[in-house]
């Protein structure tokens, strides 16, 4: 009987002994055969000073050998990482276990090891001896200088091998195949399944599973057909069927009642499909009924009041509306929208046609001399979908004489941090403008004028303050812009400061609007 023992090395910073040790002397003939070996577990620096007391100059010499026959220039550092070929390999651990005579190579724990020593040209070779693994899940609690003895039984020279090369293994292969059987009565596998339609008896199902065959007897309501599946029909096994169908009756608005199959999606008009889903049978029986209540929470009727984020959406690349008018339009208009740039906006008439392309902002779209009072617009290219916040059509306030400064202002919405640089969220963008009639600069408005002006402002504000479309050029249309009023007091001025009974004179008055941003 062979004993062997080993011991662990740290590779912690003097690399160059751990390889010195690593590739320890390859003369040695002993082998487990033979004798038993000793491995003790031992630290780097422990063995660095051994080696430093001893032969300082032989081992470095070693190292540098060692480091030359793994390919590693000896002056770039550790070659840790590169020593080794498939038999052996240093794992970088920082301990591992160091065979005392020298012979074999080092174990490092928890890999699987086979005996392996150098040779004379220093190769890395394997004995055939033996395998083995150190495996612990308290691999912390080594210290340096413990042993491990490995005791390898009926290795000595002179005892007989159990095996030669005439020896074979048989392994039984067991079949997993049903036995078959001869002889005896051929079987019938018809099944007799008994039928029953709510309460009453009906004769029974014959059913051959070689051949699926119909259940169509007379006093049965249905036809129908058993389908055998991967796991077989068994003794007791029932099988539930509930026909569910008929006729619906709808009505909308209190209208005439129309029939229609419960099953199939019915229009009610306006985009509503109805469809019916069956459940746990029953789903509908005989007196059901359902009422609905629909909200166009997107509909069209929301881009007939300017509301900032609650508009008319639409599905898809584009969308056809009718404008049905009390009166001919001069002016067409498109606010608070989502168009993209890429988007187109047909305008057309009897006789007459225009198309404008889609902008952020406001888009005015002056229209020809006409008396329709039908209007069809086509939006398209719209991508997957847009809104329209407001749509108006009319002919607007227009004075009979021009502002005396009619100034606009870029405003953007933000929300300030505070410190020396604040930085500042972006809530939007839009336009503000100051508008004035001074009658000494020969721009007063008119009684009629100021009385058209006044009913306007009280519309927006009696309105909840909403916005107006401020055009200072009606041959400049993309230089519109949405404002509301930003003042609670207009003051008016009269040339004659009143003094005059008939108020048929002109007068001067100062208005400042607020952008609406988008």
């Amino acid at each position: 009987m062979a004993t062997t023992n080993t011991s662990s090395s740290s590779s912690g910073s003097s690399g160059t002994t751990t390889r010195s040790t690593e590739t320890s002397s390859s003369s040695s003939t002993q082998s487990a055969q033979q004798q038993a070996q000793a491995w003790t577990r031992m630290s780097e620096a422990e063995l660095y000073d051994k080696a430093l007391a001893y032969f300082p100059k032989k081992y470095e010499a070693a190292a540098w050998h060692a480091l030359a026959v793994a390919g590693i220039d000896p002056k770039k550092g550790d070659a840790s990482t590169l020593s080794g070929n498939e038999c052996w390999h240093d794992t970088g651990a920082p301990f591992w276990w160091v065979d005392t005579s020298g012979y074999y190579l080092p174990i490092f724990t928890g890999v699987p090891y086979v005996s392996c020593y150098r040779d004379d040209e220093g190769k890395i070779k394997s004995t055939k001896e033996f395998g083995l693994g150190l495996v612990t899940a308290c691999e912390h609690r080594f210290k340096e200088g413990d042993e491990v003895t490995i005791t390898i039984s009926g290795t000595a020279v002179g005892t007989t091998i159990s095996t030669s090369a005439s020896d074979s293994i048989l392994l039984p292969l067991v079949g997993n195949t049903p036995c078959l059987f001869s002889g005896g009565e051929a079987g019938d596998p018809t099944q007799n399944w008994s039928v029953q339609w709510q309460g009453q008896t009906l004769p029974d199902y014959l059913f051959d599973p070689r051949a699926p065959n119909n259940y169509d007897a007379d006093e049965s309501p249905i036809t129908c057909r058993l389908h055998p599946g991967g796991i077989p029909f068994a003794i007791g096994d029932v099988v539930n069927v509930a026909i569910e169908g008929g006729t619906l009756r709808y009505r909308r608005d209190g209208g005439q009642w129309v029939d229609a199959p419960i099953f199939q999606d019915t229009s009610l008009g306006d985009g509503l499909i109805l469809s019916a889903s069956t459940g746990l049978a029953p789903s509908f029986v005989a007196g059901d009924a359902w009422a609905y209540q629909a909200i166009a929470t997107y509909g069209s009727s929301r881009a007939l009041h300017p509301r900032p984020g609650e508009g008319f959406y639409f599905d898809g690349e584009g969308c056809s509306i009718n404008l049905s008018l009390s009166q001919p339009a001069k002016l067409l208009m498109f606010a608070l929208h989502s168009l993209p740039s890429g988007a187109h906006i047909s305008v057309a008439g009897k006789g007459w046609s225009l198309t404008v392309a889609a902008r952020a902002g406001a888009i005015v779209v002056p229209l020809p001399e006409n008396n329709d009072t039908s209007i069809d617009i086509d939006i398209s290219g719209a991508g997957s979908g847009a809104m329209i916040g407001w749509l108006w059509a009319g002919n607007g306030w227009q004075p009979t004489v021009s502002a005396s400064a009619f100034q606009m202002i870029r405003q953007y919405g933000l929300t300030r941090s505070d410190g020396i640089n604040p930085s500042a969220l972006f809530r939007g963008a839009g336009t503000a403008a100051r508008i004035e009639w001074d009658a000494d600069a020969g721009a007063a408005l008119s009684r009629a004028d100021l009385d058209s002006l006044i009913a306007l402002l009280d519309a927006s504000v009696r309105s909840g303050l909403e916005p107006v479309c401020l055009i200072p050029d009606i041959d400049a249309p993309d230089v519109a812009a949405l404002a509301v009023l930003d003042q609670d007091d207009v003051h008016i001025s009269e040339v004659m400061g009143f003094a005059q009974s008939e108020r048929t004179l002109d007068a001067s008055v100062s208005l400042g609007f607020k952008a609406t941003m988008e």
